[in-house]
């Protein structure tokens, strides 16, 4: 419900998603994955704006999947992106048009700042 029925989801290693049904349906799969692995979700806002019916959101996402087993010591994986939206405001309100996502290199991931 997030996204406008022409809208674009675009990230690392897979080919552009458009459309409402096809971000939908990507997204349950990414959510039944990741409820899966009892992963947690963090979006950090970093900047956003608007001007008459667009704006624009930075953020950084970050993904920790715990460690499987009950390995106390075990730190699990976390992978950290940049993520950026693009919003578009209709009859029904904002909504995102393009969504963009780029992995972090692992050297700046402990930075999660926008330069």
């Amino acid at each position: 419900s997030y996204y406008t029925e022409q809208a674009q989801l675009m990230a690392d290693g897979m080919r552009p998603i458009q459309g409402h049904a096809a971000i939908t349906e990507f997204w349950q799969a990414a959510i039944t994955r990741a409820a899966a692995a009892g992963a947690q979700r963090t979006i950090r806002r970093h900047e956003s704006h608007c001007s008459g019916d667009l704006g624009y959101a930075l953020c950084t996402v970050t993904v920790h999947i715990p460690a499987a087993g009950d390995a106390p010591d075990a730190a699990g994986t976390t992978i950290a992106s940049w993520d950026a939206t693009i919003w578009r405001r209709g009859p029904d309100g904002w909504r995102i048009e393009v969504d963009i996502s780029t992995r972090l290199p692992p050297a700046t991931r402990a930075q999660h700042r926008p330069g």
